[in-house]
């Protein structure tokens, strides 16, 4: 499109509003209909708005096609976080949501993206991989956790019977087991209904210090971590090199990160994930003075070293804001309840 390029970053940042607003509802749906079924609604919403912003002959037209493919998507990705973690027992919450994350798809975007050349075909391309996670969502269970909460302990168990079916047969023992679990942690779902105690919103977390100092220190964190990336973003087209190579490194960089904490956290019970926020922090801070430094005293410098360090510091970011998304996710946890989980 023939269009001023300060009028395509007020586009890009009009998408990413979508995000936001698509969190916002999504994520109070979820608590309302189910986790399961608001994923398959908005699934279903990404894919057709996908294919439906393939067809805009303007920008704006455009603009408001990916604002509305965004709001689908910042729906699945708020709903996804607590359908993930209530599926996981605690010791795996930290490698599974590291490992299963967008990176590796960074490396098939772009190889998806150069074999069709054009963003319509890939929007449309985009729009039938879309169909894939949709089909499989029919095919698993709702959250124990949530069936319970709902008062439907029957539903609960039968989920909870078909995960474990996964791993093999049932023995009676096992069926007998969860139907202790689920009728124990359903009692005690109704004891805190009966004792009329407060049911918790994201504005809880402003009635005690203690929370409100790990919302602080967390928010801080992911702002900083989301100013580094939407910077990048933003200035895509300043980078050298191809947009194909560019997110093919960066997809293969971020990935490798991850595994990396992960194996950290897993083979040293030293390091927790607090340990692994702080070193994630201070490496922030160290490269942006770096940086700084260098952009400062020398204008003049190489601007294709200055874009290096600027990715470099944005692979360090992704190490920080893995950490700090489930770091966050346990924190929300606390304020609301313990998680309760049915996987062995």
């Amino acid at each position: 499109f023939a269009i001023d390029p300060h009028h395509v970053k007020l586009g890009t940042a009009l998408q990413n509003v979508g995000l936001l607003l698509g969190a916002l509802v999504f994520g109070n749906l979820a608590d309302l209909i189910g986790r399961k079924w608001v994923l398959i609604g908005a699934s279903i919403g990404l894919a057709a708005s996908e294919l439906i912003s393939s067809f805009a002959n303007s920008f704006w037209v455009f603009t408001i096609a990916r604002l509305t493919v965004n709001f689908f998507n910042g729906g699945k990705h708020c709903t996804c976080n607590p359908y993930l973690m209530e599926n996981l027992p605690d010791s795996s919450r930290m490698w599974v949501a590291t490992l299963v994350t967008y990176s590796p798809m960074y490396v098939a975007l772009a190889g998806l993206a150069y074999l069709c050349k054009d963003w319509r075909i890939l929007a449309r391309a985009s729009a039938i991989i879309t169909l894939a996670p949709l089909l499989m969502l029919f095919f698993v269970e709702e959250t124990p956790r949530w069936l319970i909460q709902k008062g439907r302990d029957k539903e609960a168990e039968r989920a909870v019977l078909a995960i474990k079916r996964w791993d093999g047969k049932i023995p009676d023992e096992l069926r007998e087991s969860v139907h202790s679990v689920v009728q124990s942690e359903s009692e005690r779902e109704r004891e805190r209904r009966a004792a009329a105690l407060p049911r918790y919103n994201s504005l809880y977390i402003f009635k005690s210090w203690t929370l409100t100092k790990y919302a602080i220190v967390f928010s801080v964190s992911l702002f900083s971590a989301s100013f580094v990336s939407y910077g990048i973003a933003f200035n895509m087209e300043a980078l050298a090199g191809t947009v194909y190579i560019n997110v093919l490194i960066l997809g293969i960089s971020r990935y490798a990160i991850n595994i990396f904490a992960v194996i950290l956290e897993r083979a040293s019970k030293r390091v927790g994930r607090r340990l692994l926020h702080i070193g994630a922090i201070t490496f922030i801070v160290l490269v942006i003075a770096a940086v700084m430094v260098v952009y400062i005293s020398a204008r003049n410098f190489f601007l294709s070293i200055f874009l290096l360090q600027f990715s470099v510091l944005f692979l360090l970011k992704r190490f920080g804001k893995t950490v700090c998304r489930v770091v966050l996710q346990r924190c929300y946890v606390c304020a609301r309840a313990s998680w309760f989980t049915f996987a062995a």
